[in-house]
């Protein structure tokens, strides 16, 4: 039997797993340029290699420190910093923004009054006395 459709004698097929999106695994990738292992296995006292877990590591400290100092500390505060003025930039840009639309009267179009929809509807309805 062919598999024109892309469903095999079993049933439907299957997809591919989803990558690994989460921000901990870039991290850790970023942290493992700074770590260095030899093919040299670590021998127990009886002169056996143990395991791979054991291998010989170099690690380059300070650009490892320099690393962590940046993506756990100055950048989380750069972004706070950045959203905090976007924040305040966008209250302001709405206030401005408001005002000027305050200050102008809605245009009239010829031949409907300036009343608001449901102010008109309500009059419609004999019930023009609510306020609104």
């Amino acid at each position: 039997m062919s598999e024109v459709s892309g469903k095999s004698a079993d049933g439907p097929e299957r997809l591919p797993a989803l990558p690994d999106m989460r921000l901990e695994q870039f991290f850790l990738a970023t942290l493992r340029g700074h770590i260095f292992l030899d093919d040299r296995v670590a021998a127990d006292q009886h002169g056996t290699p143990n395991t791979a877990w054991e291998r010989v590591a170099h690690i380059a400290w300070w650009p490892l420190l320099y690393q962590l100092f940046w993506e756990q500390i100055v950048s989380p505060i750069w972004q706070g910093m950045l959203w905090g003025l976007g924040g305040v930039a966008l209250y302001h840009a709405r206030f401005v923004f408001a005002k000027v639309h305050a200050q102008r009267p809605p245009p009239v179009t010829p031949g409907r009054s300036a009343k608001p929809f449901l102010s008109q509807l309500l009059a419609r309805l004999g019930l023009g006395g609510l306020a609104i």
